[in-house]
C-alpha cells in the first residue's frame, strides 16, 4: 500500500543536501509519491532529483513480510519476533506509516506529492523554481517547439504544481495528524497541527494568493493559452476555504490552546485587506481576492433556506495525478488492519463560528467606507464596487 507519510520524515532542507539524496533520494519509500525534487534549487549541483528504487521503509516493509524466521516453531513465535522489529522501528519517523487520504483530507503529514516536513519552506522553494522555469521557458524551448504545444503543456503543469503547493500548506490549517495506533505504539491516535504552525501556513496561502501576478506575466505567457488570468483560476480554487472555520472549529474542539476560528479569520482579513489598511493600491490579485472573499462571506451569512449545499464549498479537493484503484485485487482491504484508506474524519456539526461572520463583513464595510474617495480612480471604482455588492447583498436578504 502506499505510505504517504514517508517524505515527512525528511527535513525540508536535507533535500537540498548532496550526501542526504545520494543515500535517500527524496523519500524513504518509493510507495509515497515523492515524484521529483522540488525543493532543489539551480545552485544545489549534484543533488539527487528522484526518489530511491527502493527506500529504507520498503526495505523494512519486506523484512518484516517476508524475512523467514527459522528459529519459530509456531505462528506465535513468528509475530512475536516480527512486532520485536516493529517496535525497534515504532519512534522514528522513517518508519511510520501513512496511509492515503481521498475524502475529508485532515492529516498534512499524509499528503500525495509532497515533500518535507514542513510545507511552507518546502513551496517557498517549490514557487522559486516554477518562477524559474517559466522565466526560462521560452528561451530553453525556442528552437525546439516552434508551435508552443509543448510549451503550453509546461505552463499548465506550472500552474498545477503552484496549486499543489498552496494546497500542502491548506491542510496544515486545522490539520491533525493521524495515526493507526495499536495497544502500546509511542505516538497518539491524533494529535492537533500546532498553533504557529496553522498560522504559518494561513499566511503563506493568503500570502501566495495576493501576489500571483508573476503566473501571468504576458512576456512569458503571451502565446501560451487565451482567457482569464490563471492567477483568477488558482484564487478561485481556494475561494471556498478562505473562511471555512469548519477543520479549525474542530480541532480548537479537541484541543483549546491551538489556533481558534476568531484567530484564524482575523488574520485571513489582515492579509487579505492589508493593501486597503496600509493605503496601498491593491495589485489585480489582490483585487480578485477581496471579491473572492466577501462572495464567500455572503455564502457564509445567507439564511440557511436559501442556501445551496452545491454553493457552500468546504474547502479545495486535491487529487494527485494517480487515483488510487480500490478493489483492484478482489480483495476487499478494509477488512484486514493495515490496509485501504484512512479513515474519514468528519465534522458536521460541530461549528460555532456563525457570529463571527457578521461583525467580519461589518469590518469590512467600514474600511471600505474610509478608503472610498481617498484612493486612485482605478481602486475607487473596485472599492465603490465591492460596497454595491455588500448592498445588494443586504437588500437580498
Amino acid at each position: 500500500m502506499h505510505n504517504m507519510a514517508s517524505s515527512f520524515s525528511i527535513p525540508v532542507d536535507s533535500l537540498r543536501s548532496v550526501t542526504f539524496t545520494e543515500k535517500y533520494g527524496t523519500t524513504p519509500s518509493i510507495m509515497d509519491y515523492a515524484r521529483y525534487n522540488y525543493v532543489a534549487q539551480p545552485e544545489d549541483r549534484g543533488v539527487r532529483l528522484t526518489p530511491p528504487e527502493l527506500g529504507v521503509y520498503d526495505y523494512y516493509a519486506i523484512k518484516v513480510n517476508y524475512q523467514p524466521i527459522s528459529e519459530a516453531t509456531t505462528a506465535e513465535e513468528e509475530n512475536q519476533v516480527v512486532q520485536g522489529w516493529i517496535a525497534e522501528k515504532a519512534s522514528d519517523p522513517m518508519y511510520r506509516y501513512g496511509k492515503q487520504q481521498i475524502r475529508g483530507v485532515y492529516d498534512p503529514s499524509a499528503l500525495t506529492e509532497d515533500l518535507g516536513d514542513d510545507a511552507v519552506k518546502a513551496g517557498n522553494y517549490g514557487m522559486d523554481n516554477l518562477k524559474y522555469i517559466l522565466k526560462h521557458l521560452n528561451e530553453w524551448m525556442q528552437s525546439q517547439d516552434k508551435d508552443y504545444s509543448y510549451r503550453m503543456h509546461i505552463y499548465n503543469e506550472l500552474v498545477y504544481q503552484c496549486r499543489g503547493y498552496l494546497y500542502n500548506a491548506y491542510v496544515n490549517i486545522g490539520g491533525v495528524y493521524l495515526t493507526e495506533r495499536f495497544m502500546g505504539d509511542p505516538k497518539p491516535s491524533f494529535q492537533v497541527v500546532p498553533k504557529e504552525v496553522q498560522k504559518r501556513n494561513t499566511l503563506f496561502l493568503l500570502r501566495h494568493l495576493k501576489n500571483l501576478e508573476w503566473l501571468d506575466d504576458f512576456v512569458h505567457t503571451g502565446n501560451l493559452h487565451v482567457g482569464a488570468p490563471k492567477s483568477q483560476e488558482v484564487i478561485s480554487f481556494f475561494a471556498g476555504a478562505l473562511l471555512n472555520t469548519k477543520r479549525v472549529s474542530l480541532c480548537a474542539y479537541w484541543e483549546p490552546n491551538t489556533y481558534t476560528p476568531k484567530e484564524f479569520l482575523d488574520d485571513v482579513y489582515a492579509e487579505v485587506w492589508e493593501s486597503t489598511l496600509k493605503g496601498r493600491k491593491p495589485r489585480l490579485s489582490e483585487r480578485y481576492l477581496q471579491q473572492a472573499m466577501l462572495s464567500g462571506l455572503f455564502a457564509r451569512l445567507m439564511p440557511a433556506y436559501k442556501i445551496d449545499p452545491e454553493q457552500q464549498s468546504q474547502g479545495p479537493m486535491f487529487i494527485g495525478r494517480r487515483e488510487c484503484m480500490l478493489g483492484e485485487t478482489g480483495i476487499n482491504h478494509e477488512e484486514v488492519a493495515g490496509f485501504g484508506l484512512h479513515y474519514g474524519v468528519y465534522n458536521v456539526a460541530h461549528d460555532y463560528s456563525m457570529h463571527l461572520y457578521y461583525p467580519l463583513l461589518q469590518r469590512i464595510e467600514k474600511l471600505l467606507r474610509q478608503k472610498v474617495g481617498t484612493v486612485d480612480r482605478e481602486t475607487n471604482l473596485h472599492y465603490s464596487y465591492l460596497l454595491e455588492m455588500i448592498e445588494d447583498f443586504r437588500n437580498a436578504r
